[in-house]
């Protein structure tokens, strides 16, 4: 458990509690699904449905792509968001394919490109967040700090805004 100051959290507590919360919610809510639901079904907008995941992934991979060259702290979120989209992706096509061909190339497709291409994502993203913490730990020990969940300087002590300046001198 954290120990930092209310004032230097930058969630405040009852959110993982909510998190944890939804997943035990979610563990029944899964068994009933897989009871009750039927095996097959026909479904309407099927191929709108696949498309817009599609260009919605190819979104996530583009953002993650550009945020890495501009090396920005954004890839976490992008990398994290196009990872789950291909695990997700390799899930529902395998899972929804035909025996036979259509099966042979969904797996072929899932081992071959959207799993691996997400574990390189999932890579990605730990390893922005590792370097992330150790920024934050050096940051904190030159005395940045959090308050009211923004980053602060470290504070300029009173004897130094106090001492005296040459004559003539502007004041800033």
């Amino acid at each position: 458990m954290s120990s930092a100051a209310p004032e230097e959290r930058l969630l405040p507590r009852w959110v993982p509690v909510v998190f944890v919360g939804l997943t035990v919610a979610l563990i029944p809510w899964t068994v009933w699904l897989y009871l009750d639901l039927p095996d097959r079904v026909r479904a309407n907008h099927w191929a709108a449905a696949w498309a817009g995941f599609d260009l919605a992934l190819a979104l996530a991979l583009g953002l993650t792509g550009l945020n890495i060259w501009r090396r920005s702290a954004w890839t976490l979120v992008t990398a994290s968001a196009a990872g789950t989209m291909l695990l997700v992706d390799a899930w529902f096509d395998t899972m929804t394919a035909s025996p036979g061909w259509s099966l042979a190339v969904a797996l072929v497709m899932a081992v071959g490109a959207e799993i691996p291409l997400a574990v390189l994502c999932f890579w990605i993203a730990l390893n922005l967040e590792r370097v992330l913490e150790q920024a934050q730990r050096h940051l904190r020990d030159r005395g940045f700090r959090l308050r009211g969940r923004r980053l602060v300087p470290p504070e300029v002590s009173e004897a130094a805004s106090e001492a005296p300046r040459p004559s003539g001198s502007p004041r800033r």
